[in-house]
């Protein structure tokens, strides 16, 4: 379905037919005429090839294809309206909301004590939700899936998909058991390259 041909206010006028089960009382609940809703139903049942809504003894009866569509709608609607409404004077002293953080054991550790200290103290109010993942495709797959509103590890998306910021960096180094012999001696290349390694990584 090509959605340029769509209009938000159809799916306004579908949600209240819904809701109303009268064209009449629909009208009334989005503020349009009688004859404004029944052309929005006209064009709507144009558009999804289906009735949608037949007259029964009590008012308009959903079909089997518009019962499918309502929960659909609202949500997308209730989303549109949430989006348009979120206000950027966010005061973290007042709000009680809940945030969902996608973590790995890494950023946790160096991460979490000091984001719930600082939530204690100038948002006491919210609830953090974590988030543990291993692997780094699953960062992505948790903001995806909905089940985090951000997630902190190593990027691995398409540049550009995925808004993000790097916190920090962070370098590489060796450590060895005690009593080594190259313990407390420089790491020369080929010394690296010469040595046994064990590798601790939650990726194949």
């Amino acid at each position: 379905m090509d959605l340029h041909g769509i209009d938000l206010n159809l799916l306004v006028a579908f949600d209240a037919l819904i809701a109303e089960r009268s064209v009449t009382r629909a009208g009334i609940r989005i503020g349009r005429t009688q004859p404004a809703m029944s052309a929005a139903l006209s064009r709507l049942r144009s558009l999804l090839n289906d009735e949608l809504f037949v007259r029964g003894p009590d008012g308009l009866l959903p079909t089997m294809r518009a019962l499918e569509l309502a929960e659909p709608i609202n949500r997308a609607l209730t989303d549109i309206q949430r989006t348009l409404e979120f206000r950027q004077d966010f005061d973290p002293a007042q709000s009680t909301a809940t945030f969902a953080i996608g973590l790995a054991e890494h950023p946790a550790h160096l991460i979490l004590p000091r984001l719930v200290a600082r939530l204690r103290q100038d948002a006491p109010g919210v609830i953090l939700l974590v988030r543990s993942f291993l692997h780094r495709d699953d960062a992505v797959k948790l903001l995806d899936d909905g089940e985090a509103d951000v997630t902190i590890g190593v990027p691995h998306s398409p540049a550009g998909r995925i808004l993000s910021q790097p916190l920090f960096a962070e370098r590489f180094v060796c450590v060895v058991r005690s009593g080594h012999p190259q313990a407390n001696q420089p790491m020369t290349l080929d010394t690296f390259l010469e040595m046994s390694h064990l590798l601790v990584s939650p990726e194949k």
